[in-house]
């Protein structure tokens, strides 16, 4: 009988162990089903509860907003858990889609990133083998309003609440790349997922035949389906990529385009109009925020990794979003 060894990156890919926070939602779950199919270690910091545990996947209880400022004690799990491991995956943040953005709501999305962001660098600067690789959830909300231009890795951040919160967010973990881990700050699109809740509000007017314009319908929306989310996350542990980096398809459309695009494949019409008042009135702040403003992100930089993406284009990412229809 034959022997065949295996090869020094599949013992690598075999013996990963990742340590993720902020697993429960739909991003959590689409790369940890990714990550256990290609045979990691997962380390879970759960707050809510919801991620449970089975073979190869540990959940270890935490409270970001707790441990930041308190002693060592209080960190003992986190440490815990990222001793010894290969990389980490921060994906921790209250829900951007979980209500209308207004004063409170704004307080929790950056307080939840911050809070979760600092109790992971404190617990990693005490751990005695603390992963080299940190791979850090931001958004392409930090270019605010870029309207038709071009965005990438190296525009600067814009003047919105989200861009504020990304520039904050990704600040946070300046201690650990100064210590010379290798971070990447991934800047995600709208990820695209039929069991996300925000897709799931988006796609229910469309089903309905009520789907149009968004006010001007010509903003960008950059976005990304949740398998390619998945795999490009997989993929930048193994490259020494460091810095910004756009998680979007390299397929632009505006917000029209794509609401069209659905309801070709639904057999619906979509010429209803929203004007931008209507949805300030439905949406409060978000309409401003996350519907109204336009953002033509490059993939430049992931592509140049050597990523492919399994749904470039919305030939490809329409069907399987809508794959139960």
């Amino acid at each position: 009988m034959v022997v065949v060894e295996p090869t020094e990156s599949e013992t690598r890919e075999s013996t990963m162990t990742w340590v993720i926070a902020g697993a429960s939602g739909p991003v959590g779950r689409y790369v940890m089903r990714r990550l256990l199919a290609e045979g990691a270690q997962l380390r879970i910091l759960s707050h809510s509860g919801r991620v449970k545990a089975q073979e190869r996947v540990k959940v270890l209880p935490w409270d970001p907003a707790g441990p930041q400022s308190a002693s060592g004690d209080a960190l003992a799990s986190v440490i815990d858990a990222l001793d010894g491991a290969d990389v980490v995956l921060n994906l921790a943040g209250h829900s951007l889609g979980s209500g209308r953005l207004g004063a409170d709501h704004r307080r929790q999305v950056l307080e939840s990133r911050l809070q979760a962001t600092s109790a992971l660098v404190a617990a990693w600067e005490r751990a005695e083998s603390a992963p080299r690789r940190w791979l850090q959830a931001s958004a392409v909300g930090y270019y605010g309003d870029a309207g038709h231009h071009w965005v990438t890795e190296d525009s600067p951040p814009g003047a919105l609440f989200l861009s504020e919160v990304c520039v904050q967010w990704e600040q946070c973990i300046g201690p650990v790349v100064e210590a010379g881990c290798i971070a990447s700050l991934m800047r995600l699109g709208l990820v695209l997922a039929p069991d996300a809740p925000a897709i799931q509000r988006m796609l229910r007017p469309i089903r309905m035949g009520v789907g149009g314009r968004l006010g001007r319908g010509d903003q960008y929306w950059p976005w990304i389906t949740a398998p390619d989310v998945a795999g490009a996350i997989h993929h930048l542990s193994g490259v020494a990529h460091a810095g910004p980096i756009n998680l979007v398809a390299p397929d632009a459309v505006t917000q029209i385009e794509f609401t069209r695009a659905v309801a070709r494949a639904l057999r619906r019409p979509s010429w209803i109009p929203a004007p931008g008042f209507a949805l300030r009135v439905v949406a409060g702040g978000a309409a401003d925020e996350l519907v109204l403003p336009s953002c033509r992100a490059r993939a430049e930089a992931l592509l140049a990794t050597g990523f492919r993406f399994t749904h470039p284009g919305l030939r490809e990412a329409v069907p399987w979003l809508l794959r139960s229809e």
